[in-house]
């Protein structure tokens, strides 16, 4: 296919769905209904993921302080890091006890 005639279906395509946010608004709920569903029937999937999110957590916490000790960040900036990553990790470790009490 020539460029010309595909930048003339892609920009028809992408102008239409402009015109409709509906349109994504109802395929956007149904991915994040079928999210919902899938996550509902395999708890032990989703509880190895928010397991490997409080894990990623620690190690990236200590890279970060890696990196402050090499002088690549300041001390701001890890501490801006660290409280994001202690955000994560809480929610993460919150989320986990709550699949642990439905198993």
């Amino acid at each position: 296919m020539r460029a010309i005639e595909v930048e003339r279906v892609v920009w028809t395509f992408v102008s239409n769905l402009l015109r409709g946010p509906a349109t994504i608004r109802v395929g956007m709920e149904r991915l994040i209904e079928k999210e919902r569903t899938s996550q509902a029937q395999n708890p032990e999937h989703e509880t190895e993921l928010w397991a490997q999110k409080i894990a990623d957590c620690a190690q990236r916490r200590s890279a970060y302080q890696d990196q402050q000790a090499a002088g690549l960040m300041s001390l701001e900036e890890l501490g801006s890091k660290l409280r994001d990553l202690d955000n994560t990790r809480r929610i993460a470790e919150r989320e986990l006890a709550a699949l642990k009490r439905l198993v």
